[in-house]
């Protein structure tokens, strides 16, 4: 069985290091889709994706991994930042994550020091990228509205679509995040997450209701409205378990006017933040068995027959 999960945690929820005050992308919005039973499932998917949330919780969890974050704006300037991310459990203090440089960047025979991506020259980023996957535990339950939408085709792989809506008030780090989540049909695992923060979200429907005629125009015309969105593709990496695989952080901007044929839209990137993350290396995780021992409370909810398929959601750039 697995042992006991430690009390001791890091931060509930994703964090966002920023420097200032900007901060996270989009793709393209996946066909709506009615499938039968959705209800009836929900309880099923969440309980199970409660329950994988635990093993990312777990003491036994530990682990490092290459990290490069990639800045480009309208301006042209890029920079290229890696870095060795690490995550491990200490008894006294609990889990603990923090970002190193790669050996490559350490002087000869010097301890690698601790870096906080906030010290550069970084509009925004993501500090948990693993930390989406805590939305769903159970604890969230009173701070979170879980609606399954239907179900798509993700990387190749059928998958629940969630949608998941903060129930104010909202608390940073905890519930201030709004988004869809795409839930592997057969293992649960994430897939991929593609979220905003609540004030984000209000400035993009704000936006929304422009050109769809529910908000006047003629005080607005040319009016800019600035807004960013995260996506985050995640991948398989040991024993069933998924962790971030590349985080895409887009900061668009948009207007609207009135036109001869109804009201005119103009959207353009002004930044955007390419998180990737690579060669995984544990050093310590529970087992295959363990982990499907843990997560078998209960069957995976049955996908519809036949789900006509809606293609596939693309990667980010």
């Amino acid at each position: 069985m697995v042992r006991p999960l430690c009390s001791m945690v890091a931060a509930a929820c994703l964090m966002l290091g920023q420097a200032p005050q900007e901060a996270p992308p989009q793709s393209g919005k996946p066909s709506h889709d009615d499938s039968p039973g959705r209800d009836a499932a929900a309880d099923q998917i969440l309980d199970r994706v409660g329950r994988l949330a635990q093993l990312y919780r777990d003491q036994a969890l530990q682990f490092t991994c290459d990290e490069r974050i990639d800045y480009e704006d309208r301006a042209n300037l890029h920079e290229i930042h890696q870095f060795e991310y690490i995550y491990v459990y200490d008894e006294a203090r609990g889990f603990l994550d923090y970002r190193t440089l790669p050996h490559s960047g350490v002087k000869k025979g010097a301890p690698p020091a601790e870096i906080d991506p906030a010290a550069y020259r970084l509009p925004f980023f993501v500090r948990r990228a693993y930390s989406w996957i805590f939305i769903f535990e159970p604890g969230k339950k009173r701070m979170y509205r879980y609606t399954v939408e239907g179900n798509e085709t993700v990387h190749g792989r059928r998958a629940w679509r969630v949608r998941f809506e903060p129930i104010p008030p909202y608390e940073p780090d905890l519930n201030d995040w709004a988004g869809t989540a795409w839930v592997d049909g057969v293992d649960s695992r994430l897939l991929r997450i593609e979220a905003q923060k609540v004030d984000q979200r209000e400035k993009k429907l704000e936006f929304e209701r422009l050109l769809s005629g529910a908000d006047p125009i003629k005080d607005h015309a040319g009016e800019i409205y600035s807004f960013w969105e995260v996506v985050t593709d995640f991948k398989e990496q040991k024993n069933d378990l998924a962790f971030p695989d590349a985080i895409v952080t887009t900061r668009r901007q948009c207007t609207a006017k009135p036109g001869r044929r109804g009201i005119k839209s103009t959207c353009w990137p002004v930044s955007t933040v390419i998180q990737t993350y690579s060669n995984y290396r544990f050093f310590s995780i529970r087992t295959r068995e363990e982990i499907h021992e843990f997560l078998s409370g209960g069957p995976a909810p049955a996908m519809p027959p036949d789900s006509p398929p809606s293609g596939d959601i693309p990667h980010p750039p």
